[in-house]
């Protein structure tokens, strides 16, 4: 437990930045045997630590020299070394040192025996000055000689090892050595070796002995930060057989002896560079350097500015302690190689090589650059020289950057450029007048907080952008559109509209400027053609939102060119504006006030014309020609919207219609809304109920009169004045067959127990007409009237006739009411009954009530349900109706034969008798 509690602590404690271990051949003596093997550790390695240090030691070191059996003190001190730099490759962020040296037999007495000493770094981005290189010869790496000596060699020390001769002047004295012009050779070295920093070729150096392999990669190492310097990669000899494995760790330079070079003549995927070679050295945005092989290099800043703050022994040294000042200001981690020397430039009073500077601080600015103003300041100044007060060459920086790309992340070079395009881009009318989409930077650098700066430059041109005028010639007028356009659309990338004044002078530029033009009807579409149909997101959204507070004139689906509908309308990601609107409408039903842009219903009836005709679109759609021949007083506007209305909408959307438009609607338009829906609908009874309260010659009116009168449960007693009276019978049934006919025409299915009850006024109608009730003025009216009602019934599949049981027993009360007499009834029922003599075929309307149920399939015909009731009631009712019967084989059609008049009244009296029971059925 206490074990395990011990290690849990050590997990969670901080652990040391520098860990060490050595590995060599040896035996200790101890009975455990002999070999290859880990010898000491310190720092607290774990095993995978150990294990990967380790698995990165070379087992010999060939330098291409043959070593002396027996060196004497001042041999050893000579001996090759082979110093690595490489990544650790453990947790991602790990460096290590490996270094090698021979150490003779090994206690087997096997030659070639190698003493690797190896030093792990565990946070390379901690302040230190110290650069890799400089441990070179350091007194503190292990290197022993024979097997007493390996077996002796102990690590004594936890810190690494200290600096060794090599440091900024004795560097910057082997460099400017007298007939040596190595600061040729080391500016094609730095270009290769920053393009090796950003995935470029492993540059191959070949050197005449390990020291001076040594001193070039110092030399490397000091014209970058020492921060930098920790994420430089190097080996100090490596042969053309380990460059392989050299690549693959991730080492920008290896130095190679310079008797390998003819070896690598033909190896590709590296840059060869012989310093005893003559190099052609090249230009910057010009010819690159050419090596004796042929490789070629591409010319960059970083050897420029080099060779001007190196410009003696005296300069470099003081040139490196002020690279890593400036470095440290920002915290020294992760930077471009070159950055340090041109910031360092860009502060020369008198430096020949600004330009490459500007160009290095836009480009290469790291991201804690923000933090410190001045240097910043810095930054954006050397842009603005590179670029020369020229918009065009400041938009190439920021593509060069890639910051006008949304699929890049942002950086501070790019918000560099893009503050400097801004502010000339922001003064260029002429430049945002371009044709094409608007140049503008990724929206990634979008800013809350816009800059004071910006915003100055942005209010100085905004009243130079002209307002709109038909008078001026079209593509004067387009260019000055376009400047407004993009103007705009480069103002709300950047972010300032969030500063009221300008939001204000944006407006103004959309109003006076903008908003004619898209509504005009040829320059709208020439306007957006000119951009490529492209105009950024939120540019795009802010004008929408402007022309939706737009009032159109005009016929709707042909206000605002659908060019301009396509390019500012809502995109694949945004929300259907239709689709929404309906969704806020439909809980907010009713008010007189609502008001829907026409702009939206201009966008519906857009989407109509194309074939997308869903329910969203269609309602917009009229409900845009609604507001347009409400507004403009021109009913004609309706016309095409009529078409709208097919297929059937839902009912919600016919009454939400009404609410808002009332009498400017057609009620033709709900007539098969109406007509579908059963008697007692609620939703159909307040849109009759509204119908019906209109004036005019609409037959929709008395339709919808008629249908409050059926949707009630006691429609067949209405009282004497009603529609089933006798003398509102002709006016219902004209309304019945008007409204059903219309209703047709316009694609209806009618409720089936619409048509019944149709049906049932047609029966009451013939029933009135044929016994000639008083209130009826001219029963033949009446009797057409029905045949019009009953023929529009029939042209409906579902159509049926017939009562109810419980209307069947109203009839009976509605024909005692209005006096239909037993006599005509009889007649009825003789010319339709088969068993009667008299019956005649041709009688349509007689056969037809017979044909009427009045409850179940086997329920009596209505003439004989009537007649059964009387002949039940009570005595006096009988014999009434016995007479009545009996006269009725006089007036009877057909009672000219005596013979049928015979045969019927056998029939009659049967009937009479059966009826009397009150079992009378078909």
């Amino acid at each position: 437990m206490v074990a395990d509690v011990a290690a849990a602590v050590s997990e969670t404690a901080p652990r040391a930045r520098w860990g060490q271990l050595t590995y060599s051949s040896f035996d200790r003596n101890d009975g455990t045997g002999g070999g290859w093997q880990v010898k000491d550790t310190t720092g607290g390695l774990d095993r995978e630590e150990q294990e990967l240090l380790r698995g990165r030691v070379q087992t010999q070191v060939d330098s291409g020299t043959d070593l002396p059996r027996f060196p004497t003190p001042a041999e050893l001190e000579e001996l090759p070394r082979r110093l690595v730099h490489a990544p650790a490759d453990l947790r991602g962020t790990e460096t290590a040192l490996w270094h090698h040296v021979p150490a003779g037999h090994d206690a087997s007495g096997r030659p070639g025996n190698v003493f690797a000493h190896v030093v792990l770094d565990r946070n390379p981005a901690a302040v230190d000055e110290l650069r890799p290189i400089e441990r070179w010869r350091s007194g503190d790496w292990l290197t022993p000689f024979g097997p007493e000596s390996v077996l002796a060699a102990t690590l004594t020390r936890t810190e690494p090892p200290r600096p060794g001769p090599l440091n900024r002047d004795t560097i910057a004295s082997w460099l400017f050595a007298p007939r040596q012009w190595r600061m040729q050779t080391l500016a094609v070295l730095l270009d290769a070796v920053r393009a090796a920093f950003h995935g470029g070729p492993l540059v191959a150096l070949g050197t005449e002995d390990i020291d001076e392999a040594a001193h070039w990669i110092a030399a490397v190492s000091f014209a970058m930060s020492a921060g930098t310097a920790r994420g430089f990669f190097f080996s100090t000899l490596e042969r053309p057989q380990t460059l392989a494995e050299a690549a693959e760790r991730g080492l920008h330079l290896v130095c190679v002896p310079h008797l390998d070079l003819p070896a690598l003549t033909r190896r590709q995927g590296i840059v060869v560079l012989d310093p005893a070679g003559v190099i052609d050295l090249g230009d910057l945005d010009g010819e690159p350097h050419r090596t004796p092989r042929g490789d070629e290099v591409v010319v960059g800043e970083w050897s420029v500015l080099i060779q001007e703050i190196f410009s003696d022994p005296r300069a470099l040294a003081d040139s490196v302690a002020e690279l890593d000042r400036i470095a440290q200001s920002v915290g020294d981690s992760g930077l471009d190689p070159a950055w340090p020397a041109a910031m360092l430039v860009s502060h020369l009073p008198d430096a020949e090589s600004r330009r490459e500077a500007s160009r290095v601080m836009a480009e290469c600015a790291p991201p804690q650059l923000r933090s410190v103003p001045e240097l910043y300041a810095s930054a954006v100044a050397g842009l603005r020289r590179e670029v020369d007060g020229r918009t065009d060459r400041a938009w190439r920086q920021v593509t060069k950057l890639g910051a006008d790309r949304e699929s890049n992340p942002p950086t501070v070079a790019g918000e560099v450029a893009i503050n400097v395009y801004a502010e000339l881009a922001l003064a260029d009318e002429p430049w945002l007048a371009g044709q094409g989409p608007a140049k503008l930077p990724s929206s990634r650098y979008f800013s809350p907080a816009p800059e004071a700066a910006l915003v100055g430059v942005a209010q100085l041109l905004a009243p130079q952008i002209s307002a709109f005028s038909p008078d001026l010639p079209p593509e004067v007028m387009l260019d000055e559109v376009r400047a407004g356009l993009h103007f705009v659309e480069l103002a709300l990338r950047l972010g300032l509209a969030h500063d009221r004044d300008l939001s204000d002078r944006l407006y103004g530029i959309c109003q006076r400027t903008i908003m004619p033009a898209l509504l005009h009807p040829e320059l709208g579409a020439a306007l957006v053609d000119s951009v490529d149909r492209t105009v950024s997101e939120v540019a795009r959204h802010w004008l929408w939102t402007q022309l939706s507070g737009v009032a159109l004139v005009g016929v709707p689906g042909e206000r605002v060119a659908p060019a301009v509908l396509d390019t500012l309308g809502p995109g694949e990601n945004d929300p259907d504006p239709l689709s929404a609107t309906w969704a806020w409408l439909s809980t907010h039903p009713g008010p007189d006030d609502v008001m829907i842009s026409p702009l939206l219903g201009e966008f519906a009836w857009h989407r109509v014309q194309q074939g997308e005709a869903g329910q969203d679109e269609r309602f917009f759609a009229v409900w845009a020609s609604l507001e347009a021949a409400t507004r403009q007083g021109d009913p004609s506007l309706l016309s095409s919207a009529t078409a709208l209305l097919e297929p059937q909408w839902a009912l919600e959307r016919l009454i939400q219609l009404h609410l808002r438009w009332h009498r400017a609607a057609p009620p033709e338009w709900f007539v098969r809304a109406l007509a579908e829906a059963p008697p007692g609908h609620p939703d159909t009874g307040f849109l009759a109920g509204e119908l019906a309260e209109r004036t005019g010659d609409s037959p929709v009116i008395p339709f919808a009169q008629l249908l409050l009168v059926l949707a009630g449960p006691d429609w067949l007693t209405t009282g004497p004045y009603g529609p089933t009276s006798p003398a509102g019978l002709t006016q219902a049934l004209d309304a019945s067959a008007e409204g059903l006919r219309l209703a047709r025409r316009h694609g209806a299915e009618p409720a089936r127990e619409l048509l019944r009850r149709v049906n049932a006024l047609v029966v009451l109608g013939l029933l009135a007409a044929r016994a000639r009730v008083a209130g009826v003025a001219d029963p033949a009216q009446l009797e057409m009237a029905a045949g019009r009602a009953q023929a529009s019934v029939a042209a409906f599949r579902e159509a049926e006739s017939g009562f109810t049981a419980e209307e069947a027993q109203v009839l009976v009360t509605w024909c005692d009411e209005f006096g239909v007499s037993s006599t005509a009834l009889t007649e009825l029922l003789l010319l339709a009954d088969p068993r009667s003599s008299l019956r005649a075929p041709g009688d349509r309307v007689a056969g037809w009530l017979h044909a009427v149920t009045t409850g179940d399939a086997d329920s009596p015909p209505i003439t004989a349900l009537v007649l059964s009731a009387r002949l039940s009631r009570d005595a006096s009712s009988r014999d009434r109706t016995t007479d009545e019967a009996m006269a009725a084989l006089r007036s009877t059609p057909g009672s000219a034969d005596d013979r049928a008049v015979r045969q019927t009244e056998r029939f009659l009296n049967g009937w009479l008798r059966q009826a009397q029971t009150g079992r009378v059925r078909r």
